[in-house]
């Protein structure tokens, strides 16, 4: 997902997130019980810290909860300017789509390449449809959400600070289909389920392949994780599955490479192997995720209260304060 600047939806792993971006045209959706904007953020962050400790990010679930900010990339005013934002009418929350776009992390069983993405696969689409701006094009925003339609807010010379403004600019509509994409311009886009190939038909916007489909030879892409492999006796290829746990996968020790998102793929054997635990030997990384190599070592962060020297010491996004101890930073004042 291209971004001028960080929504709130991005707790997913980069992996992940770059992975889903083939899928932003997807559409989730859920026949439950709507979330009041008052009880949403608290059952986003319960939902994604599910998913995080079942892939080992975090240690629990009471413990990711009070590491995580729900603002993360946005800052922290993001609530509080929604909130203000909802009462002058500039956004309208959908609370159904708040409660699929909360499902969709609750729907995730297994922390597994194939099917997180494909869970995810729905997220720019269900997510981006909580909050729905209506500043036209050219008016003054801080967030992305406050501007119509799917246009974006630019930054105006800053790109960190709380409150940054902007303006509302109009996106492209992305190329369809079969459309030309040699020269795309700078923020332009394939349509959702293709990408940018260079193919018998030039360099079009291209349907992915599908998992087990032919793609020696095709120019065309896989649809994510899958990877074009050669298959035995190697006069083929086809879209395969990322490995499995204990598998070849490779000699780059890109996870890419291992369908569970715990494992690393050893650079030493080739192999697919489950990231190293807290208190293991760590002399070229790969410690499980919520654990950081020291001195060799896998050291476990810091979660709330812990003892720190930096914020890469602390979980989630707990920041190291004045009194070197871990902090979840509060909530900022509303931009509005």
């Amino acid at each position: 997902m291209i971004r001028k600047r960080a929504r709130p939806w991005s707790y997913a792993s980069l992996q992940l997130a770059l992975a889903c971006a083939a899928f932003a045209g997807c559409s989730g959706g859920s026949g439950g019980i709507g979330i009041a904007f008052a009880d949403f953020d608290a059952a986003y962050r319960a939902a994604v810290c599910r998913y995080r400790v079942l892939c080992e990010e975090m240690p629990d679930q009471a413990t990711c909860v009070a590491s995580t900010n729900y603002n993360v990339g946005v800052g922290t005013s993001f609530f509080p300017t929604m909130q203000a934002d909802l009462a002058t009418g500039i956004v309208a929350y959908d609370a159904q789509a708040a409660r699929a776009c909360v499902d969709l992390f609750n729907s995730i069983r297994s922390c597994t390449q194939v099917e997180v993405v494909q869970a995810l696969g729905h997220f720019e689409d269900t997510c981006r449809a909580v909050f729905s701006g209506t500043l036209p094009p050219g008016s003054d925003c801080f967030f992305d959400e406050e501007c119509s339609g799917r246009d974006d807010c630019s930054p105006s010379g800053c790109t960190t600070q709380e409150c940054c403004p902007g303006t509302c600019f109009a996106t492209p509509p992305p190329y369809p289909a079969g459309g030309d994409c040699s020269q795309m311009p700078q923020g332009w886009s394939c349509a959702a389920g293709t990408t940018c190939d260079t193919t018998t038909l030039g360099t079009v916007c291209t349907p992915y392949l599908a998992p087990g489909a032919d793609c020696g030879g095709t120019g065309h892409s896989c649809s994510p994780p899958y990877l074009c492999q050669a298959v035995p006796p190697g006069d083929r290829s086809v879209c395969t599955p990322p490995v499995e746990r204990g598998q070849g996968c490779g000699t780059t020790g890109d996870v890419f490479f291992c369908n569970d998102l715990r494992d690393n793929c050893n650079v030493e054997g080739s192999t697919c192997t489950a990231a190293i635990p807290v208190g293991g030997a760590c002399p070229s990384g790969g410690c499980v995720g919520l654990a950081a190599c020291v001195g060799s070592i896998c050291v476990a962060q810091g979660g709330p209260g812990a003892g720190c020297g930096t914020a890469d010491d602390c979980l989630g996004q707990l920041a190291c304060d004045a009194t070197l101890h871990c902090t979840l930073p509060p909530p900022g004042p509303s931009c509005r």
